[in-house]
């Protein structure tokens, strides 16, 4: 074997051993510099005082880019954020009515009659058991719906279709 073929043997593999350490070596640096911020939170955890703690927690934070560098005020003297509403507040319904019932009665043809306090007849459309059956005194909702029927609810479980008779 001549002596260059054994110099460009050599480069290759001192190449080929470069780019395989290199990322091994990038990597290491990574988990060293993770290592130590875990490390500076784990400081911080030793500490018994709940704001000092809290403080070092927000300086390690804050040198490893996670929280904004405050200006002027330290963060437990910042302004307080007001919260906002999530939803605004419920409107009337037009298309929903909440009535109180003044009797129930079982009709002939074995529907409901409901009487309401307010004098209304509401009877219902189908014949099928509805049980638990509403009760003098209860409250119940009557909807309107898609094809202008309406639907008496008079629990959260129980509906059935309805009319106004009177």
């Amino acid at each position: 074997m001549n002596p260059i073929d054994r110099v460009s043997r050599t480069v290759v593999a001192s190449c080929l051993m470069t780019l395989v350490c290199a990322p091994q070596a990038a990597r290491s640096q990574k988990l060293t510099s993770a290592e130590a911020a875990w490390a500076a939170m784990a400081k911080c955890a030793a500490i018994a005082a709940a704001d000092a703690r809290h403080a070092c927690a927000d300086d390690v934070m804050r040198s490893a880019g996670l929280l904004p560098v405050t200006q002027g005020k330290p963060a437990a003297q910042a302004e307080p954020v007001t919260a906002k509403p999530i939803a605004s507040p419920p409107q009337k319904d037009d298309n929903q009515l909440k009535v109180t019932l003044a009797a129930v009665e079982q009709g002939g043809d074995g529907k409901l009659v409901l009487t309401t306090t307010d004098g209304a007849t509401w009877r219902q459309v189908e014949r099928i058991v509805i049980f638990p059956p509403p009760q003098q005194g209860q409250t119940i909702t009557i909807s309107k719906t898609s094809f202008g029927g309406f639907m008496c609810k008079p629990t959260k479980w129980v509906a059935f279709r309805c009319y106004r008779a009177r």
